[in-house]
């Protein structure tokens, strides 16, 4: 009995002990701001998770902070009286003068949920100033849900303020727009250079900046355009966009000469009423993938006249439409007079986008000389101006499409023949014409080792080996051409996606479930994965697929996986989240086809 007591204290103390630290000691959440600076509508200041107590920082979860455009900052750590702290730091935007309170955010230590307290910090309203200006316009302020319009937002400056060196510096806005929740938020395709020193509610935007006259005044224009996408019906209200920005208002005498002194100043434009409408059930035709709008469809065909199964290079633009994106590839098999008519390509090239067109190509063959042009290709959609659905086609292209005559066996040594009176029977034409009767036949002997050293039958044996072996050389450089190697890429993207997902240790989970994530898409659709955002990934799904919830789930989890390799915890990361990421990337396998 003695024994069995002291196995059970052994096995006890143990279990306590790979318990870990964490479930004894006193762990203490708190939120924190820098009460000493400066805050202005517009501008950033930091916030700060406080973690007492604890052997790993934990994993924050910021969703309730979202209308603040919340941006990884960094973390920290100390020891002091052998108690060690971890300071989880994000930078928030200011979006409201007055006193701006910021919720209580949930964090996850040691496999507990705390929360922290709110906190406030009081916004200063900037001084204004007759020198900049801020606008906001849209394409469309009656839209229906899913169709795209162009935000655009327009920043003048005065030219006074542009020969100041420096005159102008620490601007950053706020567009409530990108962040209410209300619309998907994209790029306008083909629009300007991405910088990295312009970011707006978290989102890197295309900007363009030029020397104008607005209201009678000369100076510059900074504008940016998004495209936004209403999610639901109803009255929508697009909140007054603003910029924060320091003007040089003077200088003073310095350590090192004149100084310049700044202030802060604030422009705001006005707010912006949308009216979404629904789109309608009824008469909803066969082939309409979603898209909203206004568009259109051409094809052009190379060459024209062939023979029967020679390469055609068909070239197909949609478009007029500043948004592109959900545009897909035209399924030519599914088209009338197409699939019984031609072969296509199993390779084929990615889109690219030109002049408000999005260009496919693709090579097909002509099955027959039957064969007298290439259908009409549909395009559908729905028109919002006319308020119905549109199908729109592309123009019938016109071949001259010539047979091709299949020689046999029996053609080529024409065994059929004719009587002749001649010295030499005439035959039919045909390569029996030269047969002769085995009795005319003399046998001359032949020795392989003598043909081989002969320099007569070398050149015969040895030419035709050369070439194979020739053939093999550019066969083996063909499969590691570009195009075969992406194509490779491509192919291989879900299998090694899914053997990292299954072959993942516990620790470090969310780091190497999201390296995978972006990884196959990366790979999948030929982009280079280390650069990819979830949004990006999220934008490149829905564009391929068409299917806006998968795209939204998948961007959700790399935001947790992110979210939780920054807190370094991945409490909320376990095996069920591993199993669902590899169930939707066979679903985008599926539904993104080739």
């Amino acid at each position: 009995m003695d024994n069995f007591w002291k196995k059970y204290l052994f096995v006890l103390l143990l279990t306590l002990a790979v318990m870990g630290a964490d479930a004894f000691a006193q762990i203490n959440v708190s939120a924190q701001i820098d009460g000493k600076a400066e805050v202005y509508v517009g501008g950033q200041f930091n916030y700060y998770i406080v973690i007492d107590g604890a052997s790993q920082a934990g994993q924050v979860d910021m969703s309730p902070l979202s209308k603040f455009s919340p941006k990884y900052a960094g973390k920290r750590s100390t020891t002091r009286n052998r108690a060690k702290r971890f300071v989880v730091v994000y930078s928030l935007t200011a979006i409201e003068a007055g006193a701006l309170k910021i919720p209580a955010v949930k964090v996850v230590v040691g496999g507990r949920t705390y929360t922290t307290n709110p906190v406030t910090v009081n916004v200063k309203e900037p001084s204004r100033s007759d020198k900049i200006e801020l606008a906001m316009d849209v394409s469309r302020k009656k839209c229906y849900v899913g169709e795209p319009i162009v935000l655009t937002v327009k920043w003048f400056i005065h030219e006074d303020l542009l020969k100041v060196r420096n005159g102008v510096r620490d601007f950053s806005f706020n567009v409530p727009a990108y962040v209410s929740g209300d619309f998907y938020v994209e790029d306008v395709d083909g629009q300007g250079v991405r910088q990295a020193n312009l970011e707006v509610n978290g989102l890197g935007v295309f900007y363009s900046t030029q020397n104008v006259r607005y209201k009678g005044r000369a100076g510059t224009m900074v504008s940016f355009s998004k495209v936004l996408i209403p999610k639901k019906a109803g009255r929508t209200r697009l909140g007054a966009s603003s910029v924060s920005v320091k003007l040089a208002t003077g200088s003073r005498r310095g350590i090192w000469g004149r100084e310049m002194e700044y202030d802060t100043f604030m422009a705001r434009s006005g707010g912006i009423q949308l009216d979404v409408l629904p789109l309608p059930d009824v008469s909803k035709p066969d082939g309409f993938y979603g898209l909203i709008g206004k568009y259109e469809i051409s094809a052009s065909a190379k060459p024209v006249r062939v023979n029967v199964g020679d390469p055609i290079t068909l070239t197909i633009k949609a478009g007029g439409n500043k948004y592109l994106k959900p545009v897909k590839r035209p399924d030519l098999n599914a088209v009338s007079g197409f699939a019984g008519n031609f072969k296509t390509s199993t390779e084929q090239s990615e889109a690219v986008i030109r002049n408000d067109f999005k260009i496919f190509t693709q090579t097909i063959r002509a099955n027959s000389a039957d064969v007298t042009e290439i259908p009409p290709i549909p395009l559908v959609y729905f028109d919002s101006e006319k308020g119905r659905y549109v199908t729109a086609f592309s123009e019938a292209i016109p071949l001259d499409v010539a047979a091709t005559t299949n020689v046999t066996a029996a053609d080529a040594e024409g065994y059929s023949f004719v009587p002749a009176t001649r010295e030499i029977e005439a035959f039919k034409r045909g390569i029996s014409a030269h047969y002769e009767k085995a009795d005319a036949l003399e046998d001359m002997g032949f020795s392989i080792s003598a043909a081989i050293a002969s320099p007569g039958y070398f050149s015969f044996w040895a030419l035709p080996f050369g070439a194979f072996l020739i053939s093999l050389a550019v066969r083996f450089a063909g499969q590691n051409s570009p195009e075969k190697m992406t194509a490779r890429r491509k192919r291989a993207a879900a299998k090694n996606a899914i053997g990292k997902l299954k072959g993942s240790a516990e620790d470090g989970l969310s780091e190497t479930l999201v390296t995978a994530m972006r990884g196959y898409i990366g790979d999948r659709f030929d982009l280079t994965s280390g650069s990819l955002t979830p949004l990006e990934c999220e934008r490149i799904i829905a564009g391929r697929t068409g299917d806006g919830e998968l795209a939204g789930e998948y961007r959700a989890v790399m935001d947790r996986c992110e979210r939780s390799s920054y807190a370094g915890a991945s409490a909320e990361i376990d095996a069920s989240v591993v199993e669902r990421v590899v169930e939707m990337i066979g679903m985008i396998e599926k539904r993104a086809g080739r």
